[in-house]
C-alpha cells in the first residue's frame, strides 16, 4: 500500500493497512505492506512479476493503462494486469462512500464490514466532535 496517496484520506496509511490486512486474513497468501516510493520499484524490490490494478470504470481504463505502460518502461521484466470489478461495484469510489456517509447513509455490502466499522467508527467521532 503506497504511504503518499494523491488526495486527502480519512485513515491513515497503516489504519488502512491494518484494515486491509483483516478484510484479507482469509486468504494465506496475501500479505499488507505500507511502502512509499513507485510502486513498480516496490514490485522489483520484492520480487513481484506481476502488479495487479482494478478498474471499475472507462475512466479508469486510461489512467491504468497509462500506468502500465510507464512501468512496462521503467521495469519491462514485470507484468501489469488489470480485472475488472463486477457491475454492482462499478459505481464505487472514496468519495461517495464518504458522502453517503457524512449523511447518514448505510454502506453496509458495499465495503468488507470491518471498513464499514471503521467509516461509522470515524463519522460518528466527527459528528461528536462538531457538535452535530
Amino acid at each position: 500500500m503506497f504511504v503518499s496517496p494523491p488526495k486527502h484520506t480519512l485513515f491513515t496509511p497503516q489504519e488502512r493497512a491494518e484494515m486491509m490486512g483483516r478484510a484479507l486474513s482469509h486468504l494465506p497468501n496475501v500479505k499488507v505492506e505500507v511502502y512509499h516510493g513507485l510502486t513498480v520499484e516496490f514490485a522489483k524490490h520484492i520480487g513481484a512479476r506481476v502488479i495487479v490494478r482494478g478498474l471499475r470504470m472507462g475512466s479508469d481504463f486510461e489512467r491504468e493503462f497509462e500506468m502500465g505502460l510507464m512501468n512496462k518502461k521503467l521495469a519491462p521484466d514485470i507484468e501489469t494486469v488489470c480485472l475488472i470489478t463486477k457491475v454492482e461495484y462499478q459505481f464505487l469510489s472514496s468519495s461517495l462512500l464518504k458522502e453517503i456517509m457524512s449523511a447518514g447513509g448505510c454502506i453496509d455490502g458495499l465495503v468488507p464490514e470491518v471498513a464499514a466499522d471503521a467509516l461509522r467508527k470515524k463519522f460518528k467521532k466527527e459528528a461528536i466532535e462538531s457538535g452535530i
